[in-house]
């Protein structure tokens, strides 16, 4: 037990001297070890995009709310290709419920008709209470993490069409 105290006090002793012994800007990039610091080291904010060295960065890096989301989904509702995380309700005609990860509220959102050799047409709408949405049908209602698209002829007559979806970060 003698031991543990003795060496905790000399732990806490070189944090100690380190902290009030050495010079300010003293420590630098030779000093510090390769993969010394990671990212729940450093405070929220401190870095911007500008300091981070370009394609040192991958998708897998940022937080999926920073990510672009996007999906390519069938006239039956399937996903065919996708960003990852999406999913799909196609409970009626020319109706689709797109599920994605994290609330689209804040995010420009976009969807396109595949073409068909028709001028066929997507309305698209985030599903909450919120100003940038409105309330969709149940259980769906005002759970932002969903997209409504709808698919219509170019006369207005709803159709079940492919369609891409895009988010913006």
């Amino acid at each position: 037990m003698a031991v543990a105290f003795t060496a905790l006090a000399v732990a806490l002793a070189g944090t100690g001297y380190a902290a009030t012994s050495l010079p300010v800007n003293s420590v630098g990039t030779k000093q510090i070890r390769n993969g010394a610091v990671t990212g729940p080291k450093i405070a929220k904010n401190a870095i911007s995009g500008a300091q981070v060295k370009a394609g040192t960065l991958t998708t897998a890096n940022l937080a999926s709310s920073a990510q672009t989301n996007w999906a390519e989904v069938s006239a039956t509702g399937q996903i065919i290709k996708s960003s990852g995380g999406i999913t799909v309700s196609h409970p009626f005609t020319s109706g689709y419920y797109v599920h994605f990860p994290t609330s689209r509220l804040g995010h420009g959102v976009l969807t396109t008709v595949v073409w068909t050799g028709s001028r066929d047409v997507s309305s698209t709408v985030i599903c909450s209470n919120n100003i940038q949405g409105t309330p969709c049908n149940p259980p769906f209602s005002t759970d932002s993490h969903y997209v409504y698209v709808e698919t219509d002829t170019a006369a207005g007559v709803g159709v079940n069409r492919a369609f891409y979806i895009v988010t913006t970060p």
